[in-house]
């Protein structure tokens, strides 16, 4: 070793010079904590003056403008939704009315198992009219009453079962029989004979849906006599129906 190697210091990093790198070296520059803090309150600093800039400028009102003008269309197309999807509805649901098989003006209750003798029960024929143009699930309470005095409203349905049945647009027809709940006793059939009872009534009440139907007729039981081996005995005799008193007991919706 000559003298000028002796006076040359040794490398710590293992014989590479403090210019070069040794492979795989890395180095981080990392932010000093006052600069971060620093850049952190000036962020909201200049997000505030941008904002206060652009309220200055004509674009930024004409942007504002074009989002309300989106919103306003946007809202308006979902009414005009809403008012289509309403009227579809108001035109393709159904409508349920309630009429005699027979004619309406002329037709008398039948009684049941004869009109003259031995009746025990009356039998209505009804049908259901559907003027919708689709089908109605439908709950129906019917019931025939005979009271002794008028009822405005027609008899009460409450405590009634309802019959399920779905009532279609024509051309398929939704016949119906309503009849007395039970047949007339003995005691009951002398008293009808004899003119106790002086009205006959028929409340039909259809629930589909949110949607019902009211119907209710009376009759005015008139008491006649036909002779039976030359023998006359009173009968029950009916005049044409007519509609109940109370409006609401013939509604619908």
């Amino acid at each position: 070793m000559t003298d000028k190697d002796q006076k040359q210091p040794a490398n710590p990093t293992g014989g590479a010079s403090e210019s070069g790198r040794l492979p795989g070296h890395l180095e981080l520059d990392f932010p000093q904590a006052d600069n971060a803090g620093e850049q952190g309150t000036q962020q909201p600093k200049r997000l505030s003056e941008r904002l206060k800039n652009d309220c200055q400028k004509p674009r930024f009102w004409l942007e504002i403008l074009g989002l309300l003008l989106i919103a306003y269309y946007a809202y308006q197309a979902a009414v005009a939704n809403g008012l289509t999807r309403k009227a579809l509805a108001v035109s393709t649901r159904p409508y349920i009315g309630v009429a005699f098989l027979d004619n309406d003006l002329y037709y008398v209750p039948v009684f049941r198992p004869s009109r003259f003798t031995d009746m025990r029960n009356i039998q209505i024929q009804i049908t259901y009219i559907n003027f919708g143009k689709l089908p109605a699930d439908a709950l129906i309470r019917r019931v025939i009453v005979p009271s002794e005095k008028q009822l405005p409203g027609g008899p009460d349905t409450e405590g009634v079962t309802p019959i399920h049945q779905v009532l279609w647009p024509p051309p398929v027809s939704n016949p119906d029989m309503a009849t007395l709940s039970k047949d007339l006793t003995d005691n009951q059939l002398a008293e009808m004979n004899a003119g106790k009872y002086r009205w006959l009534y028929l409340r039909v009440q259809v629930e589909y849906g949110p949607y019902h139907t009211n119907f209710c007729k009376e009759w005015k039981i008139l008491v006649g006599s036909t002779n039976s081996s030359g023998v006359n005995k009173p009968v029950p005799m009916m005049t044409q129906p007519t509609l109940c008193e109370d409006r609401a007991s013939n509604s619908a919706d």
